[in-house]
């Protein structure tokens, strides 16, 4: 059985089959900007869409390039920072080295006499506060309690335990160290204790002795620990007390807190009382 279709469906159904029509030929009679046809008007409508896309695909693939780059350049930053601690770290190893080699080419031009009686070793732990220093070597390389030693322009102090492979020193600054020294050129006796701060307090210098700034202050040999005739201190203040002796205050020619080597006097000879070193 055919179904008729009403009068004014049919109409408005040809003429949209008519507008079709006029829109395939009017779309294939379009031409794009190179001079192409557009094939027809579904492709011109759908041309905007298709574009839109691409350019969406193609911002996406940017965003992902940008987005890899940056976690490239992150990596290869980290990389970087890591290789740059590294280097400041080996410079930090030269310069450290390259101070231990002044300091024992120092010591070497600056003890003549001793160099072949000790050994240079190297600061492992210092302690200005407790006015004590770890050092390397022990009794396994001779060295034994009471081992003078010798640092940068001076007495440094002396060891007080030692071990199979360091040996600790009890700086001159310490609040229980004493050293018996006397004045340079003068041969006045002294006592140079310390008082656990930077400084040194000389004891028994009679207040009559000619005594001023400036003035150094060796070792006698009176303790039996330290040679004859090693600097020790300068003096830094004179005053006269109500006592005796003068008060007087002196600060160590060694660096005591940027010692890295230092000199240990092993096996030194025994010198005649009044004896220089040489």
């Amino acid at each position: 059985m055919v179904r008729i279709l009403p009068r004014s469906r049919s109409r408005s159904l040809r003429v949209l089959l008519i507008w079709i029509l006029l829109e395939l030929i009017a779309g294939g009679q379009v031409r794009s900007r190179s001079g192409t046809a557009l094939g027809s008007w579904l492709h011109a409508v759908v041309s905007p869409v298709i574009t839109a896309g691409r350019v969406l695909v193609h911002g996406v693939q940017n965003l992902s390039w940008g987005f890899g780059n940056t976690w490239n350049l992150v990596s290869e930053n980290t990389r970087l920072r890591e290789a740059l601690a590294a280097q400041r770290a080996r410079t930090l190893v030269l310069e450290n080295s390259l101070h231990i080699q002044n300091e024992a080419d120092h010591l070497v031009v600056h003890y003549p006499g001793f160099v072949t009686h000790g050994r240079i070793e190297t600061c492992l732990v210092r302690n200005l506060d407790n006015g004590l220093m770890k050092i390397s070597g022990g009794w396994s390389d001779g060295i034994h309690r009471d081992a003078p030693i010798l640092a940068g322009l001076g007495v440094a102090g002396r060891v007080i335990r030692s071990g199979p492979h360091s040996s600790w020193v009890e700086l001159l600054t310490r609040a229980t160290a004493a050293v018996a020294v006397e004045i340079k050129d003068s041969g006045i006796p002294a006592l140079a204790a310390g008082t656990g701060t930077s400084s040194l307090r000389i004891e028994y210098i009679p207040r009559r002795a000619h005594v001023l700034k400036a003035m150094v202050l060796t070792t006698s040999g009176a303790d039996g620990i330290y040679p004859p005739g090693l600097p020790v201190a300068r003096i830094t203040k004179v005053r006269e007390g109500n006592g005796p002796f003068l008060e007087v205050r002196a600060t160590p020619l060694a660096d005591l807190g940027r010692i890295h080597v230092c000199l240990v006097l092993v096996d030194w000879p025994q010198r005649r009382p009044g004896e220089r070193m040489p």
